[in-house]
């Protein structure tokens, strides 16, 4: 294939891919806006005591500043000094409304209109409880990585709500550790990504077109190094990712006893990411096995189940299904054979002048680039397309601007990659041998390819910890974090009920159950407000965990600022458990209580599959299994 066609095939692909996303979201961006179910309170919601805001989420970003009005029961507009105007949140599909001042009990109905086209309107109540049906609580679908969430998740905690919640006296994790584990684990998922497509790619290339390259040491040193990188890199990866899911600290996670835990929680594909790297040893520490015929298919077995690992990734609801699995394996495939092959040429063929055994590694790369582009481009259009949520998310959200960067480092690759090629027809068509002047060149212009490849992989590997709009939810939805947090534990149970974003509305309630590790019968949280003056929250915990794991319950309204009374009661198999009371705080007071424990042997209440309302009002909270990981 020449150049001009390459060059133009690639040009007509992107324009194909960009085309895609705009047909896909045409719909999106010529629909009239509506509300999302993220809108709080929601619409026919009961409060217990009046919001401190409005939080309206529309269906796409506005172009123009929403018109909002709030009236009574008897339809006259609630006065200014009440409530505020509208402020633009993170983004332009998040408004907020501050309320100035608390609202009487009543039912309010809330307006909006744009200017752009669109209006609508929703009632919340304060103070009537109204009869809600546990049966119509959505159910849980799968999403991205196998995760179980519910249509109603609310994954905006980093709002200006959360922002203007007191963090003070709370035992969460210091926002810098957070900071700290996102980090390690996106390093840690760069490096393995990196070393597992250096491995596979320089392999191939070596099995396909270069079996001389098994007689030079440096390729043998190269090929130990990347090898280990890669299995430094996925056991960083695993630490910070158990870390991150069980809101543990660093430290706690680096047994590899600990990651087992993954298991449970949607991570099996980063524990068989692990064995077959590991297992990849074997043709590293002897390539030779590489091309012997005798060898050759069980040598590229590990190293090709290691590949196969990324199709599993963000392949839940919205995530593609088997076209995304399949789709996800090419991607991969393609971009470890292209960026394997320049880093191998880059740091082992290039490195001096040599025979003509060398050409033969640069022609045949030159040969399988090519289609490694097209799969390239060609999956990623796929891909791009399932997970973007259309042409209107790509600006409007993190990861869809995370994927243009990403698009755009692609085209800067392969154009890059197409000069390469040129330059190596055009200078060593011919040629008998490798110069020291022609490897000195050719090794500038593939570590230049081979940096452009670093890139877009950093960034892929930053783009999976984000939240693609094309899936119903991702694992940053399932990783809400704690604002408030108590930890209570005594013999044989050690559990902790944590709070996000800990103000008074609807909150996410976070339970880490870590004693019982195993054999979980029954387990009540009890959250009853000080005084006792709304209603109190029974969350059942058994019928999600059996044992050690974490649950998020979305929804949950604790409508009273002050201290929240925390009770745990509950059995295992070997009998009662030690019932647990303590307390945190909730909304601008001055610390929050320490978590005590007890000694009370109180009767278990038997939970019902989802959280309860204690003195009628009503919560329309669903519990969430243990999360899963990304790939």
């Amino acid at each position: 294939m020449s150049v001009r066609r390459l060059v133009s095939l690639l040009v007509a692909v992107l324009v194909a891919t960009f085309a895609a996303l705009g047909l896909f979201g045409a719909s999106v961006a010529t629909a009239v806006p509506t509300l999302t179910d993220q809108t709080s309170p929601s619409p026919g919601e009961v409060l217990s005591a009046s919001p401190k805001v409005l939080t309206l989420v529309f269906s796409e970003a506005l172009t123009t500043d929403p018109a909002i009005l709030v009236l009574d029961a008897t339809g006259a507009g609630v006065s200014s000094n009440i409530v505020g105007t509208a402020q633009r949140g993170d983004d332009a599909q998040t408004w907020f409304v501050d309320i100035k001042s608390a609202l009487a009990p009543g039912t309010y109905t809330v307006k909006w209109q744009v200017q752009t086209g669109g209006n609508g309107e929703y009632k919340f109540s304060i103070g009537q409880p109204i009869a809600v049906d546990p049966a119509t609580t959505p159910a849980p679908v799968a999403a991205a990585d196998g995760i179980s969430v519910p249509t109603t998740a609310a994954s905006v905690v980093d709002t200006a709500a959360r922002a203007a919640a007191p963090t003070s006296g709370t035992s969460a994790a210091p926002a810098g550790s957070s900071r700290l584990t996102s980090f390690l684990e996106v390093l840690g998922r760069l490096i393995s990504t990196m070393g597992i497509a250096l491995i596979f790619g320089g392999l191939a290339i070596i099995a396909l077109a270069w079996p001389e390259g098994v007689e030079y040491v440096i390729t043998s040193r190269y090929l130990r190094a990347v090898w280990i990188a890669a299995l430094v890199g996925t056991v960083l990866m695993l630490i910070a990712t158990h870390a991150a899911l069980a809101d543990n600290t660093l430290g706690s996670s680096i047994s590899p006893v600990s990651w087992l835990e993954l298991r449970d929680q949607g991570g099996a594909a980063l524990l068989l990411r692990l064995v077959f790297v590991a297992a990849s040893g074997w043709v590293v520490l002897a390539p030779e096995r590489v091309v012997d015929s005798s060898t050759q298919i069980p040598a590229f077995a590990a190293p090709m189940l290691t590949m196969l690992t990324f199709g599993f990734s963000r392949t839940g609801s919205g995530g593609g299904g088997a076209l995304g699995v399949g789709a996800s394996i090419v991607h991969a495939l393609a971009f470890a054979v292209w960026i394997g092959g320049a880093a191998l040429l880059a740091r082992v063929v290039v490195v001096g002048p040599g025979d003509e055994d060398l050409l033969h590694a640069i022609r045949g790369f030159g040969r399988l680039a090519g289609p490694a582009l097209i799969g390239v481009v060609l999956s990623g259009v796929v891909r791009s397309t399932q997970l973007s949520g259309g042409g209107s998310q790509l600006l409007s959200t993190g990861y869809g601007r995370l994927l243009l960067l990403k698009a755009a480092g692609v085209a800067m690759l392969a154009y890059v990659a197409t000069v390469n090629r040129q330059t190596v027809r055009d200078r060593l068509g011919r040629a008998h041998q490798l110069n020291a002047r022609a490897a000195g060149r050719l090794r500038r212009a593939f570590s230049v390819e081979l940096l452009v490849g670093v890139v877009v992989m950093a960034l892929s590997a930053w783009m999976v910890n984000t939240s693609p709009p094309g899936v119903s939810a991702s694992p940053q939805a399932s990783r809400v974090k704690a604002v408030v947090q108590a930890d209570l534990k005594d013999a044989g149970i050690d559990v902790s009920v944590g709070a996000a974003p800990a103000i008074p509305g609807t909150n996410t309630i976070v339970i880490t159950v870590r004693k019982p590790v195993t054999g979980l019968v029954d387990m009540t949280v009890k959250l009853v407000p000080a005084g006792n003056e709304v209603s109190g929250i029974l969350i059942p915990v058994a019928k999600t965990l059996t044992g050690k794991g974490i649950m998020r319950v979305e929804g949950v309204p604790l409508a009273a600022p002050g201290t929240w009374i925390i009770t745990i009661t509950g059995s295992d198999t070997n009998g009662q458990l030690t019932t647990l009371n303590g307390s945190f705080v909730i909304g601008e007071t001055a610390a929050a209580a320490g978590a005590t424990t007890t000694t009370s042997t109180s009767t278990v209440t038997a939970g019902s599959g989802t959280a309860e309302t204690i003195a009628g009002t009503p919560n329309t909270a669903t519990t969430v299994t243990p999360p899963a990981t990304g790939g």
